[in-house]
């Protein structure tokens, strides 16, 4: 597309459209929230992903996991979370730094579930040898076994805590529900299923609601209500049509929502009919392709769903409809991560990185159609964009050693494209590669902590270690063994390093610590200084390639921009309001975020999931120059709202395109060269299994 109007003059963007990249579908098994809103989502991978949520939803953190590990379920204490799954392990988790902090194996197998006391202040664990294992909560996060109850046949697969007595509910594989007495240990109320086709009935959730009211879900699709004093059934409801996997309560005990494999969402509301409560259905919602797995429901009301299809899905509970859900997709996850390194691109995937190498673009440009949030005038921008179709070339694809189980952390390559680096949570290992024989060969290897790194040449790197250090690293060749020497770079701030980010010509850094400090480096005067802390986190950041100038884009959809030489911080586009007219409200988080010259002119470019954005940002650095405010010895500073966007698309300034593909990552690969990474949602999840086949109208 060409840009026009604003800028005099048509100018061609050259824009690479891949879709060749492998994106592997890492399914949701468990969700939780925090009292703080933090949502943990663990995926089949072993990973934690930490997302937060202002307005549009972004990941705070994510714990790479490890290949022979799987995670089944997920709680929070106070600020700790713990995870627990297959191999009988309680890992305890700090979630300001993502370290483990301990680890205990309950010595009872696989762990099927997990649930704190109404109090938080004892941990039930549900495990494969039939036990509940109860574990006290200390308020540094630290766990002490206490008991374990009597044992019951088969693996225990759902378990849940009586908010008004001392008792616990179980439910297990042989088609039976039991009620323990928390003191004693031992269980005084046995309630069994019929069993369905011959086959044991799985309890796979429950949810006590007060009152002696038990709500259980199983493999038959029923949602049971029964009389937790005496064991029989009050009510059933038959409304799924295959095993109920998940079940949460409101705050206010009056409302449950439960989901399983046939994709639907499904709440119930209790109401009283005399001096008798009654539970009837009120709705449901189909959001998902496949499975749903998890359900979580936070204190202020957010209730969000996850399962097979990798997506998770926030609802609004006043409208419990289709049409009110936010999807989220997985592009922001540990899992993938990208890197330009022109003609190249370096791809992160879970165990290994590929290189694969762009073609050139072609210099006649081809025009497409142009869309916007409302028809534009004539006068207006619009872009162009130039096209080639062309097949991919894969020079490398480098595997971490067969002995080693964890994900890898971050992936980098040097300037050059000699040497290419490859980091787990321990490791970090360094390779040769020659690009024109396509071999590659070990240098060298260094246990070390590293959470992000980037190369400064061809043998000097700077990683940032778990507790915000960040290391210099040289390497040295003494002999046919290289050598990887670290020292201390800068120690300013103990937040984890969340980015590294290096101008053009390598001589400038910014780090972000924790989304909301920034510090930039000089690196040839080797002197520093340090913004205010942002008032909301920062999702994406991006050089300018030719300016000293490094912008900033918030999760309100703030862009701030600030000089690097003269320190001058200043808003570029106001936060998004609502209450805007004429504009997309729902891009979905940021995905990438780059600074392309076209000419004389200079494009700010944006992508989420489903929308890019090009900005005209020569007038807008014109019209913010006299907004701009010097950071003063205090590091503090008011900055006044500039430009909003929806008269910044009222000016043609801006062109917000809708993409009918899933965009998952956007990059700058020369000054005037884009590239995008997308793909076509029904190619990702073909990997995946079949959902339930549902009937349809006249099929």
């Amino acid at each position: 597309r060409v840009l026009d109007g604003a800028m005099d003059k048509g100018v061609v963007l050259q824009v690479h459209r891949t879709r060749f990249l492998h994106h592997d579908a890492q399914a949701i098994h468990c969700l939780a929230f925090s009292t703080e809103e933090d949502l943990a989502v663990a995926r089949s991978d072993g990973s934690i992903e930490l997302w937060r949520r202002h307005e549009e939803w972004y990941p705070h953190g994510v714990i790479p996991g490890r290949r022979d590990s799987s995670i089944e379920v997920l709680q929070w204490s106070y600020k700790f979370l713990y995870s627990a799954g297959l191999d009988g392990c309680i890992t305890h988790w700090d979630a300001d730094s993502l370290q483990s902090l301990c680890c205990t194996d309950t010595n009872g197998g696989a762990i099927w579930c997990m649930s704190p006391s109404p109090a938080s202040t004892v941990l039930a664990i549900g495990c494969e040898d039939g036990c509940v294992h109860l574990y006290d909560l200390a308020k540094n996060g630290t766990l002490h076994f206490t008991k374990k109850f009597g044992h019951q046949n088969g693996r225990i697969l759902s378990l849940a805590w009586d908010p008004d007595q001392d008792i616990i509910y179980t439910g297990s594989i042989d088609s039976t529900i039991r009620r323990y007495n928390v003191s004693s240990g031992q269980s005084d109320l046995r309630i069994t299923l019929d069993d369905h086709r011959g086959q044991s009935t799985l309890v796979w959730c429950l949810q006590a609601v007060g009152g002696h009211t038990l709500l259980s879900g199983d493999s038959t699709g029923k949602i049971n209500v029964w009389d937790g004093l005496f064991g029989t059934m009050k009510q059933s409801y038959e409304i799924h049509l295959a095993d109920v996997l998940a079940m949460v309560v409101s705050k206010d005990r009056k409302t449950v929502f439960a989901a399983g494999i046939d994709q639907k969402v499904v709440c119930l509301k209790q109401t009283m009919k005399g001096n008798t409560p009654e539970w009837h259905h009120c709705g449901e919602v189909v959001a998902h392709t496949h499975d749903v797995r998890s359900l979580a429901l936070s204190s202020e009301g957010l209730l969000v769903s996850g399962g097979v299809d990798t997506t998770f899905v926030e609802y609004d509970l006043d409208v419990f409809k289709k049409s009110k859900c936010t999807t989220v997709y997985p592009f922001l996850s540990n899992s993938h991560k990208y890197q330009i390194c022109d003609p190249l691109i370096l791809h992160q995937r879970q165990s290994c990185v590929e290189l694969w190498r762009l073609a050139d673009c072609i210099t006649t440009p081809q025009s497409t159609p142009t869309s916007s949030a409302k028809p534009t005038p004539s006068s207006s921008t619009s872009v162009t964009l130039a096209r080639q179709h062309c097949t991919p070339i894969c020079p490398l694809r480098l595997n971490l050693p067969d002995a080693v189980q964890q994900n890898l952390v971050c992936s980098a390559t040097a300037p050059d494209r000699s040497v290419i680096g490859l980091a787990t949570s321990d490791t970090l290992w360094l390779y040769q590669f020659e690009e024109e024989r396509g071999a590659v060969k070990l240098l060298t290897s260094c246990k070390t902590q590293v959470t992000e790194f980037v190369f400064l040449s061809d043998k000097q790197l700077l990683l940032a270690t778990p507790g915000g250090l960040l290391l210099r690293g040289v390497i040295e060749r003494p002999s046919e063994e290289a050598v990887l020497k670290l020292s201390e770079f800068s120690a300013v701030r103990s937040e984890r390093v969340t980015k590294l980010l290096l101008n053009s010509s390598r001589t400038t850094l910014a780090v972000i610590h924790n989304h909301s400090f920034v510090i930039i480096y000089n690196l040839k005067k080797t002197c520093h200084f340090e913004l205010p802390k942002l008032s909301l986190a920062a999702s994406m950041a991006a050089f300018h390639p030719s300016k000293p100038l490094l912008f900033l884009a918030c999760v309100n959809r703030q862009i701030v921009h600030l000089n690097c030489e003269t320190e001058e911080l200043g808003e570029l586009i106001a936060p998004f309001e609502e209450l805007e007219n004429g504009f997309v409200h729902k891009w979905g988080p940021l995905i990438g975020l780059a600074v392309v010259e076209c000419k004389d002119h200079h494009l700010l470019t944006l992508a989420s999931q489903s929308h890019c954005i090009y900005v005209n940002l020569k007038s807008l650095l014109s019209q913010n120059n006299r907004k701009s405010a010097k950071l003063g010895k205090k590091r503090k500073t008011s900055l006044v709202h500039s430009i909003t966007w929806s008269k910044l698309h009222d000016q043609g300034d801006v062109i917000i395109t809708p993409s009918n593909t899933k965009i998952y990552f956007l990059a700058k690969v020369k000054t005037n060269e884009l590239v995008f990474g997308e793909k076509h949602w029904e190619d990702i999840t073909s990997d995946i299994s079949q959902p339930i086949f549902r009937k349809r109208y006249k099929t």
